[in-house]
């Protein structure tokens, strides 16, 4: 009868600490549990943009590629062609770097742009100025689309490096 009372002591000690005993405790077989699933991570929802947004983004790019354009005509004060093409390409990439900076190529080097453009025909050298190329599309993309190779990777080359 002792054994008895001392063994409801230790299960009413066990469950005021709220304490279990084991299945090894009670002499049952120890079964392994599975281990718990992964938590499911949830990637988050991005948003599609509303049309809203799509409308006032491209406001705002068109306003942009319209104040750079200003600014190009502005700074093509140069007195050779190259120099008015590198003077108005540096300031159309300076505005449009304001807007947009992390989608905007450096401003190519003036010298290495001047040496490679004075290289070409005078038409391509016209539609390297920004605003004649803009005026002039159609027919300045029938002038660039004929630079030779050579003249074309060299142009951009300088185009492309800082």
């Amino acid at each position: 009868m002792r054994i008895g009372s001392l063994s409801l002591l230790f299960l009413l000690v066990a469950c005021d600490r709220g304490e279990e005993t084991s299945a090894e405790e009670r002499g049952e077989p120890v079964v392994q549990a599975e281990a718990p699933p992964e938590p499911v991570v949830e990637e988050p929802v991005v948003a599609e943009p509303t049309a809203e947004a799509l409308e006032a983004e491209a406001a705002t790019l068109e306003q942009t590629v319209h104040e750079a354009l200003l600014a190009a005509e502005e700074a093509e004060t140069g007195s050779t062609a190259c120099e008015s093409a590198h003077d108005g390409i540096a300031a159309l990439v300076a505005r449009v770097a304001a807007q947009y900076p992390d989608e905007t190529r450096p401003i190519p080097p003036r010298l290495a742009f001047i040496q490679v453009c004075e290289r070409l025909d005078p038409e391509v050298q016209r539609c390297l100025i920004p605003t004649h190329a803009m005026r002039n599309s159609a027919e300045c993309e029938r002038i660039t689309s004929s630079i030779p190779p050579e003249d074309r990777e060299r142009l951009e080359t300088v185009l492309h490096s800082d």
